[in-house]
């Protein structure tokens, strides 16, 4: 249900209640009945789900029938803007007090289910509800001066009251669009609109957590280390969903992603992900591995050469003593992301990308990696694993000797200015592989999917295509 349903939902018998009660006896009495009856009839779902606000208007309209209907008590029918407005400011801060903030119902259907899980959405409603509360309570207080000086009825009955009322609609319609942009990260993954919710599928070695957008061909995508499945580039996965049904998932112990046998090594997780693949297609399918990915990616290509089809192997590398490894400086950097949590985004940022490109990505990349770290992060622990990983990479064996196995399409995107898999590691992929495709971009750094992700999703179409 929208948010606008549901707020005029539970607003209609309000509106009823406010349009008559201050016109005469017999129109407040018409009003009580009426809104009781609505309020039942049209929230009763949330009524019996405890919904705070619902309850908290049928209790009221009962309290009113029985004062002023059956007990025809005459202070109650004179004051009734006065008891009203009090009622409304104390289970608003009654509600913060219990800390459910009152609007909570009515902003989580524009979020996304992971978000409106989070300590931010909390604070939004809060900071949301505190202004009700200040609405109501003020009314509450100029619903007194008339008692005292009656020619201000107007004023402080209709016209203030109206007037705030109006601006705190427009704020709670307004407020959250405007957090959801600047705090929660917008354009992140979470917030694409037709991905599929979470699941899980349970296989032997790993049971993996992923998600779905978009129809066609399975294209799946293996994430760089230090990401998570909501780290991707929102542009890049809506093009490739055109004309792919993208899968993005989260590597064992990360998210909701757990490992049920063997250790964390690009060994165990080609065979893991090898169960996935046969787990999500019959058909051979479009694999796209980014920096560790493309490392597993290229693992599968060698020994699972029937169900790949086109291989996109994005800013890795070969492994062992062939592939160039980053300079001193870069892999103290590394060292810093993995045991500094509180700069791990700062410090990402720094290494992927070269310094001017930055400057302009500022906003967008905070935004996606507010939203992804909003809905899960990786620990600590699981950054040093993925790390040796990455060191065993270079210690072992590696891909060198096996890539005339590949026989899959394969396109190779790079980066001249990428610091962390130098752009000699792409040349050897290219002339390793069998008719492997080459793309280059001058001014990208390790980043570069999120500095190219229209070029790069359009030339993996192409390569599938072709």
């Amino acid at each position: 249900m929208t948010r606008l349903r549901l707020a005029t939902q539970t607003l209609i018998p309000w509106i009823f209640f406010f349009a008559l009660y201050n016109h005469g006896r017999l129109e407040l009495e018409i009003a009580i009945v009426v809104a009781l009856v609505l309020n039942i009839a049209l929230n009763f779902k949330a009524l019996s789900q405890g919904s705070l606000f619902e309850w908290f208007s049928t209790v009221f309209f009962i309290l009113l029938f029985f004062l002023i209907i059956l007990l025809q008590h005459h202070l109650a029918i004179i004051h009734i803007h006065l008891i009203t407005m009090t009622a409304f400011s104390l289970i608003v801060w009654y509600s913060l007090l219990i800390k459910k903030p009152l609007t909570l119902p009515y902003v989580s259907p524009s979020f996304a289910v992971e978000a409106a899980r989070s300590h931010l959405f909390y604070e939004l409603n809060y900071h949301l509800t505190i202004v009700w509360g200040v609405i109501f309570t003020v009314n509450a207080f100029l619903a007194i001066i008339p008692i005292f000086y009656s020619s201000e009825r107007h004023l402080c009955i209709i016209i203030i009251p109206l007037i705030l009322m109006f601006f705190g609609f427009w704020f709670t319609f307004w407020f959250p669009d405007w957090y959801k942009k600047r705090v929660l990260g917008e354009g992140g993954v979470i917030n694409i609109r037709g991905l599929s919710n979470l699941r899980i599928a349970k296989l032997p070695i790993a049971n993996i957590a992923y998600r779905c957008l978009g129809k066609g061909p399975v294209a799946l995508l293996l994430p760089a280390a230090y990401m998570t499945m909501y780290n991707w580039d929102p542009d890049l996965l809506q093009k490739l969903s055109r004309n792919f049904t993208v899968v993005i998932c989260d590597y064992p112990d990360i998210g909701r992603s757990t490992l049920n046998q063997g250790d964390f090594s690009i060994v165990n997780l080609n065979h893991a992900f090898s169960e996935f693949i046969s787990f999500l297609s019959q058909a051979p399918i479009t694999l796209i591995g980014y920096s560790l990915g493309g490392r597993i990616a290229q693992k599968l290509a060698i020994h699972y050469r029937d169900k790949i089809k086109y291989l996109v192997l994005i800013a890795t590398d070969v492994g062992s003593n062939r592939s160039k490894k980053p300079d001193v400086q870069v892999m103290e950097f590394i060292e810093q992301i993995v045991h500094d949590p509180a700069k791990r985004e700062e410090l990402m940022l720094q290494i992927i990308f070269p310094p001017k490109v930055l400057v302009v990505l500022l906003n967008k990349l905070h935004a996606i990696y507010q939203a992804g770290t909003l809905v899960e992060d990786i620990s600590n622990s699981m950054c040093q694993l993925e790390k040796q990983v990455s060191e065993n990479w270079y210690q072992g064996n590696g891909t060198y000797g096996q890539l005339n196995e590949i026989d899959a399409k394969t396109l190779v995107i790079s980066g001249e200015q990428d610091r962390i898999v130098d752009r000699q590691n792409s040349l050897l992929l290219i002339n390793g592989i069998p008719g492997a495709k080459g793309l280059e971009f001058s001014d990208a750094g390790h980043g570069l999917i999120y500095q190219h992700p229209d070029v790069i999703a359009e030339a993996i179409i192409e390569l599938t295509q072709s």
